[in-house]
């Protein structure tokens, strides 16, 4: 008798290569994340299935997915639908929107200071059930960019689905934000981003951020400092999960002047 053999995807990503599997994904019903500080979007209707292991990866799952399972320490996971989530490691973060089934996906958490936590849609969900924008197939309905009014600024903000992720050590660097995502990693960066962000996710150790405007910072890792000026109704959405954090607002004119 011939044993069924399970399709399976495992990929090595690193912040410095990006990942450009859309075939490949298309043909297994698992993926794996392996390796540190990567960034990545993976489709739960071509891969339903999702590993993530190694440390501090960042990644967005859209549609419906199966099971998450993260192992290792700092990843930092978005979902639309999830039936099952699976941790093993430390310092793990999941947000979902909605579950496959009941009122919450199914928890197993074997490890230490992981959250799973429920996040709203940007809207309100359709008459189905669903997240605004999402079908009963957990698939978008429509593209990413949604607009906001941020904080001292007269026009809309279009937010992008576009991520930049920054590693290394030491980096001294001001960016654009453009509506914009930033993934900050590495080591004992001092940076400014200027304008409008849509998520700022620093994991890491001992960096230093001025930021104008986001819509969304998400701070894990330890020894950092973080200066906010403003978001959508007057500041960002502010998530721990790390120690030793400094997190705090600062006037525009002090960002102006580059204090403090």
């Amino acid at each position: 008798m011939t044993t069924p053999r399970r399709r399976f995807l495992a990929v090595s990503l690193t912040a410095s290569l990006p990942l450009v599997l859309a075939a490949a994904l298309g043909a297994a019903d698992s993926v794996e994340i392996q390796g540190s500080a990567a960034h990545q979007t993976i489709d739960c209707k071509a891969t339903p299935r999702v590993v993530v292991s190694g440390k501090n990866n960042d990644v967005t799952l859209t549609g419906a997915c199966e099971k998450l399972t993260l192992i290792g320490t700092g990843h930092s996971v978005h979902a639309d639908g999830l039936r099952e989530v699976e941790l093993s490691g430390f310092n793990l973060r999941v947000e979902w929107v909605y579950a496959l089934t009941g009122s919450e996906p199914k928890v197993t958490d074997g490890g230490m200071n992981n959250r799973v936590v429920k996040v709203a849609a940007r809207t309100a969900p359709d008459q189905g059930g669903n997240p605004a924008g999402v079908g009963d197939d957990g698939q978008p309905l429509t593209a990413a960019g949604a607009s906001a009014v941020v904080a001292g600024h007269a026009d809309s903000v279009t937010y992008s689905s576009e991520v930049v992720g920054i590693n290394g050590a030491g980096l001294r660097e001001s960016y654009d934000c453009a509506g914009k995502s930033f993934a900050i990693s590495g080591s004992g960066h001092d940076l400014t981003l200027r304008g409008s962000c849509d998520r700022v996710t620093v994991g890491g150790y001992g960096h230093r951020l001025r930021i104008e405007n986001a819509r969304v910072i998400d701070v894990g890792g330890s020894d950092h400092t973080v200066l906010w000026v403003g978001g959508p109704n007057g500041r960002p959405e502010i998530l721990q999960h790390g120690g030793n954090l400094t997190i705090r607002q600062i006037t525009a004119d002090d960002f102006a002047k580059g204090e403090p």
